[in-house]
């Protein structure tokens, strides 16, 4: 989480970076040619910098502003290199074929939210939250009095706007 990610920036990055690596220090060992990565929207930042790039697009500069997005930044630079080096080592080697089976897929998620289907799992933390919507969960079920707002509130209308008509 974002917040908790400030408080413990080590922790964020010996899990995100270092796991990671290892992850795909696995893969190359083992031939394991693909992998979808979840990663997070906040590597673009503060998107209110970019005022015609509301809703958010793909091409939008990357600038993270936190410890979570500098992880999610680092690991999305670090496959994005392995695949690239697989891909050309396989093809210099005269490979081509197992070249083009070496591919990558970065997901930028924005305040993902659900529960299980048993209800078991779902979007009620222990403690206090550190996203969005097990805060609005917690309000609408009496749980806590209010949801506070930092800013003008203007900037996440228009996100949230496309998020629900998206």
């Amino acid at each position: 989480a974002v917040g908790e990610s400030g408080e413990r920036p080590l922790d964020y990055y010996h899990v995100n970076v270092y796991g990671s690596i290892n992850l795909l220090r696995a893969m190359q060992r083992h031939n394991v040619t693909n992998i979808v990565f979840s990663s997070s929207a906040t590597v673009y930042g503060d998107a209110t910098r970019f005022s015609n790039m509301i809703p958010i697009p793909e091409e939008c500069p990357l600038g993270p502003t936190n410890p979570y997005g500098n992880t999610k930044f680092v690991v999305e630079t670090a496959i994005t290199d392995f695949i690239n080096a697989q891909r050309n080592n396989l093809t210099k080697a005269g490979k081509a074929d197992e070249a083009e089976k070496w591919n990558g897929a970065l997901l930028r998620y924005f305040n993902p939210a659900g529960a299980h289907p048993s209800g078991i799992m779902g979007e009620d933390p222990q403690g206090v939250p550190y996203n969005l919507l097990p805060l609005l969960a917690q309000v609408a079920t009496g749980k806590r009095e209010k949801l506070l707002v930092f800013g003008d509130g203007e900037f996440g209308f228009p996100l949230w706007r496309y998020a629900i008509s998206g």
